[in-house]
């Protein structure tokens, strides 16, 4: 017998619940029970699966970008580059300074001094928004600040409003 520990009524050895008030009863058996679930059992994920392909990153041979007036720049020296624009207030020289490229208009569209970061490494070349108040875009995709996003072939790139293409030649 079982006693409720409610209401102390005894109830029969194997009940789950108590007659008398419907108490949940302490199981008595020390062998653990054997429940089969109802369904199958959903199989685990493979850990070891890989992720969906991602955008295929520029083959690394001659990175360049090409301006809206037609100018290129050669990438296939650059490791780490800031891209934006130069302050004489400051005495701050961008490392690729796009006002020596465009002129003074880029101010007025929206290029910052420290605007956003190309990094060339291991035959990938990635360009991350340096947290830029007018942001960067890669064919029309705002980028997350600080997160380097490959770039392939042929993407329009928008910092602030001047606009550039990436270039595998």
């Amino acid at each position: 017998m079982i006693l409720c520990p409610s209401c102390n009524h005894s109830n029969l050895e194997g009940d789950g619940f108590c007659d008398e008030c419907g108490t949940p009863l302490p199981a008595t058996s020390q062998e653990p029970a054997v429940v089969n679930p109802p369904f199958p059992t959903p199989p685990v994920p493979d850990p070891f699966v890989a992720p969906p392909p991602s955008p295929t990153p520029a083959p690394f041979g001659r990175p360049r970008f090409v301006l809206s007036n037609g100018q290129e720049i050669d990438l296939s020296q650059a490791q780490h580059l800031i891209i934006g624009r130069s302050d004489a207030a400051t005495s701050w020289t961008a490392p690729l300074d796009l006002q020596g490229y465009l002129g003074d208009s880029v101010v007025a569209q929206g290029l910052g001094r420290k605007h956003a970061e190309v990094n060339a490494q291991g035959g990938q070349v990635t360009l991350s928004d340096l947290n830029s108040t007018n942001s960067t875009y890669i064919a029309g995709q705002k980028l997350a600040p600080m997160t380097p996003t490959p770039l392939v072939d042929g993407q329009e790139i928008s910092l602030g409003r001047v606009t550039l293409q990436f270039r595998v030649m």
